[in-house]
């Protein structure tokens, strides 16, 4: 899935009222760190496909929702769950930090945990035991 582009007109829709947690990278064109990270949310956007949806707001084009959200520097990145901002990462950073400061492992699990789907084990949200599926 890759980072679609909003609007003020779309906002509300795509971030305030999902289903599920949305990443928003809020970036310029004129701003160098803000390419820099935008493979990277690219590649986390594949990683968490179907569990968090990204996107991502120039803030020249849309000040009103910059403004809104008090962005002062770029790039920056919040996860919005429920309709609210629950984690923030401001600057250039590698994925894993993006991922850490984001919470997205934490926020994946529980998203996956709601669905009933489990990365592994069988389907009770336990881990199958080290020694197989013999189950001694």
């Amino acid at each position: 899935m890759a980072v679609t582009k909003i609007t003020t007109d779309t906002f509300k829709k795509e971030v305030l009222e999902s289903d599920v947690p949305v990443v928003v990278d809020f970036h310029a064109d004129w701003c160098r760190p803000c390419h820099q990270i935008s493979p990277i949310l690219e590649m986390l956007s594949q990683e968490h496909e179907g569990v968090v949806a990204f996107v991502k707001v120039n803030i020249d084009e849309e000040p009103e929702i910059a403004q809104a959200y008090r962005i002062s520097s770029i790039p920056a990145v919040l996860l919005f769950d429920s309709g609210a901002p629950k984690a923030w990462s401001l600057g250039a950073k590698p994925g894993y930090v993006l991922e850490r400061e984001l919470g997205l492992a934490r926020v994946a699990k529980k998203a996956r945990k709601k669905e009933g789907t489990h990365a592994e084990g069988d389907g009770t949200g336990r881990r199958k035991p080290w020694w197989g599926a013999r189950g001694r």
